[in-house]
């Protein structure tokens, strides 16, 4: 658990450090529409399809020391999902977006601003799977493989 909470916290200050450095606002990489639809969406179309006792198992299963191997397969099988639901999300953002850009060519101040959300779109998809389910994955890995 320690290491997971030591890379996500070097995880998020790397990111810090370079919105910083750029010159960028912080303020520039939030888009509420495209964090609920790529973020919150998925985790809340998991738990509806999978139900709340695997969704605890899931995310308890990498900080519990001794776990049974049904739990491990099971909280594997979550994330690989919980993955691909968060980029399948995704996809249908990003096409959302371009065809809204496409709609409205000759407006490049509009192009613009929609080619930005839908970059910001799958920087949210990046960050999820970087910061939460590779992490996770890696640990239920380990632990099934009995190297933890």
């Amino acid at each position: 658990m320690v290491k997971y909470i030591l890379s996500l916290i070097s995880g998020i200050a790397l990111l810090s450090f370079t919105i910083t450095i750029s010159g960028s606002s912080p303020l520039g990489y939030f888009d509420l529409p495209n964090l609920m639809f790529v973020v919150v969406c998925p985790f809340i179309l998991m738990y509806i399809l999978n139900g709340h006792n695997t969704v605890k198992t899931a995310f308890s299963v990498p900080f519990k020391n001794t776990v049974s191997k049904e739990a491990l397969l099971t909280a594997n099988e979550y994330f690989k999902k919980y993955s691909e639901v968060t980029w399948l999300l995704t996809v249908i953002v990003v096409i959302m977006d371009i065809i809204s850009m496409l709609q409205w060519l000759e407006d490049k101040e509009a192009n613009a601003a929609n080619l930005a959300l839908t970059l910001l779109s799958v920087l949210y998809a990046a960050l999820i799977s970087v910061l939460v389910i590779i992490p996770f994955q890696i640990i239920i890995n380990k632990k099934i493989l009995g190297k933890v």
